[in-house]
């Protein structure tokens, strides 16, 4: 869809760009930026002129004031050139463009009438593989696996909006030292304590205790890793046992989180894959076996990357030659465009040399896997999780408290036991994926529930209600929000006059395709949560000043309606790429 906001941003770039090269400046246009502008006073603005000032050895200011002047003289020879600039100033340096009321009320109508309003098409026909939440088996699912798991889902959800057909995928990890621990302790404790998910941790924790104090049993654990990779029946029955108890509790997760996958897979499948990539590396000579018998991927003569080992002096394998295997099948399946894991930062420097070694053997296509690193989740306090110590804020119990705590802030609204849940439900996990969502991935995060699920500040609750509180308005109005907005926006003058805030609503909402557009070729959600916050903001001051059922005339009453209309669309569609649904009620 040819968005108003985005039409005027090309229209704006070709006038800088034109207007440079007509004052003598040697520019490219798509070397010309023109973003929101951070001011009020302007609604788009571009820093070229300081880009050119030193080549130019001119001040940013003269160069601004002369290429406004230039855009300005070729409007004047032409008032339809760019319909929705009404004004062109230098300020400072910045040459900053001044939008038509014409623009924001066709912005806005835009947005009201949109289902899917901000999803662009620059991609169609690309391929995306996106690879998140990785739980490991043997193990339940803690909090620290939410962040992996809400974001991967947006980032999948920001892409698809762009076009891509985006292929969700579980990698679950169970060919390690983690779960063989763990076979080690049923063979050591017996299977009979282990019912549940919990069981298994305990027995994890356990076991891990046992292997810290007794050389002998670190050996076993290692032992156990291969006859896992050798496919002994006995180790094969009690890992059936395991992923029983584990699998299918994430399942129950993922359903409560509204996160689906197109594909699972077990990393024990690229086992053999793997170790062919390390045969053809030693063939190669990008790889060889060390002093200790360890193979190793000699990044260090090739990169500025540390080597990295590949295979184990048993012959086992390791997460980097698995790593390795799961992206070579990717490719074969998919000839993906683009491949993205979402894991924790902690292994930023392991998936760069995965993709490396990659490269080095001649994969071409390793130039299109991309990993997006995110920071850790503390409790409270700062204390970071740890399975092996049993410090472990289960997901479980989180969703389970996210819902109490919503319910405990609706109890008293006069609800039905039946419509509080819901909304607790909606309220409590949209709230907590907000709460984690908004923190940029690199950051970390000192999760409190208390902060995440509350009703006040900037949260998901506060922009979910946004939503119900517009929808109620349009509501008493009679105002269908699912028809067409072309024929409610047609009962607005284009030549309405627009109020300040209503001007700023409008201007926030216009923006949106572009703060899409920006959060998936960046793959940063935060960037929506931000947006959609200031949305939020400038409907409540909107909502304040400017009286929509009792507007002072009809043409501002359905002025308002649409703006309304625009504002519900803008945040629902904010909130469906984070994954956030909208209660009925609140």
């Amino acid at each position: 869809m040819d968005y108003a906001y985005n039409s005027t941003v090309l229209e704006a770039r070709r006038l800088l760009a034109t207007s440079l090269v007509a004052c003598g400046f040697a520019v490219k246009e798509e070397d010309v930026k023109v973003e929101p502008s951070k001011t009020a006073d302007a609604d788009l603005s571009c820093t070229v002129a300081f880009v050119l000032s030193k080549k130019a050895d001119k001040a940013p200011k003269d160069i601004a004031e002369q290429v406004a002047k230039k855009i300005l003289d070729a409007l004047s020879a032409n008032a339809q050139k760019a319909p929705y600039i009404a004004k062109v100033v230098a300020a400072n340096g910045y040459v900053n463009f001044i939008l038509s009321d014409g623009f924001f009320l066709q912005a806005a109508s835009q947005a009201a009438a949109s289902n899917a309003f901000g999803s662009f098409s620059d991609f169609s026909g690309k391929t995306a593989i996106v690879e998140y939440s990785s739980p490991n088996v043997g193990k339940p699912m803690h909090i620290g696996h939410i962040r992996s798991t809400i974001l991967g889902d947006s980032v999948a959800n920001l892409l698809s909006a762009a076009g891509y057909n985006v292929v969700r995928m579980n990698y679950l990890c169970e060919a390690g030292a983690q779960v063989a621990g763990i076979l080690l302790a049923v063979d050591t404790f017996g299977p009979e304590r282990l019912k549940t998910e919990k069981d298994v941790l305990n027995y994890y924790v356990e076991i891990t205790k046992k292997i810290e104090e007794d050389p002998e049993m670190k050996a076993k654990e290692q032992q156990y890793v291969a006859f896992m990779e050798n496919g002994e029946p006995a180790i094969q029955k009690n890992l059936e046992l395991i992923r029983k108890l584990t699998v299918a509790p994430f399942e129950v997760n993922y359903e409560r989180l509204g996160v689906n996958f197109d594909e699972s897979v077990f990393d024990s499948e690229f086992v053999p894959v793997g170790k062919g990539l390390v045969a053809e590396a030693e063939a190669k000579g990008l790889a060889r076996k060390d002093e200790k018998g360890e193979t190793v991927g000699l990044l260090e003569e090739k990169s500025t990357l540390p080597n990295l080992i590949i295979l184990r002096s048993n012959g086992t394998t390791l997460y980097s030659t698995r790593d390795m295997g799961f992206a070579e099948w990717r490719w074969e399946k998919y000839h993906f465009d683009k491949s993205v894991i979402v894991t924790a930062s902690e292994q930023n420097t392991h998936f760069r040399q995965v993709f490396k070694l990659l490269e080095l053997t001649g994969r071409e296509w390793a130039s299109r896997l991309f990993h997006i690193g995110f920071g850790l989740v503390f409790l409270e306090g700062g204390v970071k999780l740890s399975s092996r110590k049993g410090n472990v804020l289960l997901l479980e119990d989180v969703l389970d408290d996210a819902e109490e705590l919503a319910l405990a802030q609706i109890k008293d609204r006069g609800y039905s036991s039946e419509d509080a849940k819901k909304i607790a439900f909606a309220v409590g996990v949209g709230s907590l994926k907000f709460g984690i969502l908004r923190v940029s991935a690199e950051k970390n995060i000192n999760f409190s529930m208390q902060k995440a699920v509350s009703f006040e500040g900037d949260t998901g609750a506060y922009l979910q209600y946004t939503v119900v509180r517009a929808k109620n308005i349009l509501r008493k109005a009679g105002y269908d929000a699912t028809a067409p907005a072309a024929k409610a926006a047609a009962t607005v003058p284009s030549a309405t006059p627009l109020s300040k805030d209503e001007r700023e609503l409008a201007k926030m909402i216009a923006q949106y395709p572009q703060a899409v557009r920006s959060a998936a070729i960046s793959m940063a959600p935060h960037q929506v949560c931000d947006y959609a916050l200031k949305v939020a903001a400038a409907f409540s001051t909107f909502y304040s000043s400017s009286p929509v059922l009792e507007a002072e005339s009809e043409e501002k009453k359905q002025l308002r309606l649409m703006l309304v209309a625009a504002t519900v669309s803008a945040l629902e569609n904010a909130l469906a790429l984070l994954g956030i649904v909208v209660p009925v009620k609140m």
